[in-house]
């Protein structure tokens, strides 16, 4: 099962500061395995040993380079 989101969602995997996996689906939507696939936060510093999931949203929100 796959889950996406768009440019204009603030989501975890739209962000620039996600780390977890991702891939470009054409020029506006990113697709993870699944909402609730974990990646590290590389700008918040709050200790997160589990890191965010995909469908999280948060104050730190920049749009990942490949969807600008």
């Amino acid at each position: 099962m796959s889950w996406s989101a768009g440019k204009s969602e603030k989501k975890c995997a739209t962000c620039a500061y996600w780390g977890g996996t991702r891939k470009l689906r054409g020029s506006s939507t990113v697709e993870t395995e699944h909402h609730d696939l974990k990646g590290k936060c590389f700008k918040n510093k709050a200790p997160a040993t589990s890191g965010s999931y995909a469908c999280h949203s948060c104050s730190f929100h920049e749009l990942w380079a490949p969807l600008k």
